[in-house]
């Protein structure tokens, strides 16, 4: 759970907890955050106040000053330094930490140790982790608004293979997309479905521009990538990879988790081909950009 507070009221929050402040500065803003039990509280100081709108800009100039001169120095620290080993003791099952003589394994396949009413997991060498290691992959990037996605609806009127979809990376960009998940069915029962994916396909026309959201709601700025429907190739390309449905209307979700990375000057086709004609395809593709 997330919660948003002023930078008052999160100095009101986790200050007497002593709770560990952490930070993600970005070109134009701060997100500041401290976590307890499960809840995130955080809040936004920009650094560029013509970046956004609707917030009281003398106030934010205040909060922002108070936190670079007082705060930020000692922010995004961990209870114990990265990388340091603990000593353990195995007995009866559990392992505790002499650091602290918490328990750190209580028999199942969870791994932590608390301390100060904050969890980090352990690696095999029980060294402890950074807090990026307890938030997922994606949900990081959501924070720092770095999570994009796109979703297109078509009726397919063929069984043939049909161009669906093209994801295009420009040289210009200055980023990488990871490929976070791929999301595709017919929204019809007794379809199947075969997407296959294609790298540099010649382009005839590119078909109608999508216009990629940000999984962060309200956050500043556009994608860097160009997603288009319907585009018209002379040729597919190389072929990479595909995905298939069965003759049902459940969607098939494929979980990249960044292992496919499209580089600046790379496009992607899809294509895809159902066992009926007449069938609608819909397809969301969310991914991450990194410089």
């Amino acid at each position: 759970m997330r919660i948003y507070k002023t930078w008052t009221n999160l100095k009101e929050v986790f200050l007497p907890k002593n709770l560990l402040l952490q930070y993600d500065e970005q070109e134009y803003n701060y997100t500041i955050f401290a976590t307890e039990e499960g809840v995130e509280y955080f809040t936004e100081l920009w650094k560029d106040t013509s970046k956004v709108a609707g917030i009281d800009v003398t106030q934010n100039n205040i909060d922002l000053q108070d936190f670079e001169d007082n705060y930020k120095e000692n922010a995004n620290q961990s209870p114990y330094s990265t990388g340091q080993t603990i000593n353990v003791n195995l007995t009866g099952g559990e392992v505790t930490a002499e650091v602290d003589k918490t328990k750190i394994w209580d028999g199942t396949n969870t791994v932590t140790v608390t301390s100060d009413d904050s969890k980090k997991r352990l690696d095999v060498s029980a060294k402890i982790a950074g807090y990026e290691d307890i938030i997922t992959w994606a949900s990081l990037n959501a924070i720092k608004g770095k999570l994009w996605s796109a979703g297109v609806e078509q009726t397919i009127v063929t069984v043939s293979e049909t161009n669906f979809a093209l994801f295009k990376n420009p040289v210009t960009s200055g980023k990488k997309a990871k490929i976070y998940k791929i999301i595709f069915g017919a929204t019809s029962a007794g379809v199947s479905t075969v997407a296959r994916f294609y790298v540099q396909p010649t382009i005839t026309t590119n078909g109608t521009l999508l216009t990629p959201r940000n999984r962060y709601i309200g956050y500043p700025g556009s994608s860097a990538m160009e997603v288009y429907s319907y585009p018209v190739t002379s040729d597919n390309g190389i072929f990479a990879t595909y995905l298939q449905t069965s003759g049902d209307s459940n969607a098939l979700i494929d979980t990249i988790d960044g292992s496919i990375i499209i580089p600046p000057g790379v496009n992607v086709l899809m294509t895809v081909e159902n066992s009926a004609a007449n069938k609608r395809i819909a397809v969301v593709l969310v991914w991450v950009e990194e410089e």
